[in-house]
């Protein structure tokens, strides 16, 4: 598994860039990129008043309404200072300016602070139920932050831990299950460290913590708690907490989109190789001469353009004798002769009516005949006649021996 950054890399990249063309006298372009981060929060890049030495960084988070109430303003004015432009941006709630010709000679540590700017919003609320606990203030209101739509996080403190509830929407039920192995694997992670946070899962119904709460039921949501002790919020280990749990939602589903990608070109790759399993196992056709038992070469109509038309029905007579008392049934077969012209003309008729007149004969000798002996050299199928004899058929049986 591997660990989403917590900084925003194209925030970084573009300041860079432009502090880069200021370095080396090169003409500074003007800028205006939009740019989608996690959990809908978005920021803009672009020049303040024309000038292109001036960069301006905002952000844009549907819930920071709910984040300043937990002292996201404060903890912002301490990371950023005079960086702070006052009021941001329209449309967005935060804004940092840059001004590209009067930088400290580490500007490096600005740029790293510009891309963690959604991760100091997020901050705010973790540090202040820090503290709370850190304190032992009992007591205080629990936090809900709706940081995307229809998901909320709940934090609350406790004198000897604090616990962080997220909870989830999966759109899709694999993503459940793998959900579910995922979090599995966090329970046994805390057996082989003892000073990993407790976590739990629970599917469809909230935690006992938000029990006669508001929090959503149903079958498609997902709920995480994190329980964290002092050891990870301490000033000392804090940071790193925060760090990682604000980015837990996206991490979880992130890991499980990866694993159904990995789940499917695995499938593909092995249906790849059983098809080629299976092309090798093909026979080759082989063009084997038919016979009839006499010895005759067996070549279907198709060999002939002289020969009548031969159709079978089973079960059911043919469209010519619908809606007449023609029988039905399992051991009931209908052979229809289509005889042109050139069959039924005063030269071939005596033939004609030689040959046709013993078919049914015909036909039950020759199917008695491959039940005996079993014959390849027709090509069979199978009719039932009754409950307990099967007979082979021929199916394809061709009139040219009695025709010609």
């Amino acid at each position: 598994m591997i660990l989403l950054e917590i900084n925003n890399r194209v925030v970084e990249d573009v300041l860079r860039l432009k502090i880069q063309e200021v370095e080396s006298g090169n003409k500074i372009e003007s800028v205006d990129v939009t740019v989608a981060d996690f959990d809908g929060v978005l920021f803009h890049i672009s020049n303040i008043n024309g000038d292109k030495a001036k960069i301006r960084i905002s952000i844009s988070l549907k819930f920071y309404k709910e984040l300043q109430s937990h002292g996201a303003d404060d903890l912002l004015r301490r990371e950023y200072g005079s960086l702070l432009m006052t009021p941001p941006e329209d449309g967005y709630n935060v804004s940092l300016l840059f001004d590209l010709k009067n930088l400290p000679q580490n500007y490096e540590q600005l740029i790293q602070k510009a891309g963690l700017l959604k991760r100091n919003c997020f901050a705010s609320v973790f540090e202040k139920y820090f503290e709370f606990q850190e304190n032992g203030t009992e007591g205080q209101k629990r936090a809900v932050i709706h940081y995307r739509d229809e998901e909320t996080m709940y934090v609350e403190a406790r004198p000897d831990r604090v616990t962080v509830v997220f909870s989830t929407i999966f759109k899709d039920e694999d993503d459940i299950v793998i959900g579910k192995v995922f979090m599995q694997e966090f329970k046994e992670g805390r057996k082989a460290s003892q000073t990993a946070p407790q976590v739990l899962f629970s599917h469809r119904e909230p935690p006992m913590e938000l029990q006669n709460t508001e929090a959503r039921v149903g079958d498609n949501i997902g709920y995480i708690t994190f329980v964290l002790f002092p050891r990870h919020t301490n000033k000392n280990s804090r940071d790193n907490t925060i760090n990682l749990i604000h980015t837990f939602r996206d991490y979880l589903h992130y890991h499980i989109k990866c694993s159904k990608a990995y789940i499917h070109s695995r499938m593909r790759a092995k249906t790849s190789d059983f098809l080629k399993i299976l092309n090798r196992a093909r026979p080759e056709k082989q063009n084997i001469e038919k016979r009839t038992i006499t010895g005759k070469i067996m070549n279907g109509r198709k060999a002939s353009q002289t020969a009548p038309q031969v159709l079978f029905s089973h079960r059911e007579p043919p469209m010519e004798l619908q809606n007449t008392e023609a029988r039905v049934g399992d051991n009931i077969g209908y052979i229809t002769f289509v005889l042109f012209p050139r069959h039924t003309n005063k030269n071939s008729r005596d033939n004609t009516i030689n040959l046709i007149h013993t078919f049914r004969d015909y036909l039950h000798y020759h199917i008695k005949l491959c039940t005996v002996y079993e014959s390849p050299q027709f090509s069979l199928s199978l009719v039932r006649r009754n409950s307990n004899t099967t007979y082979n058929f021929l199916a394809n049986i061709t009139l040219i021996r009695f025709l010609r």
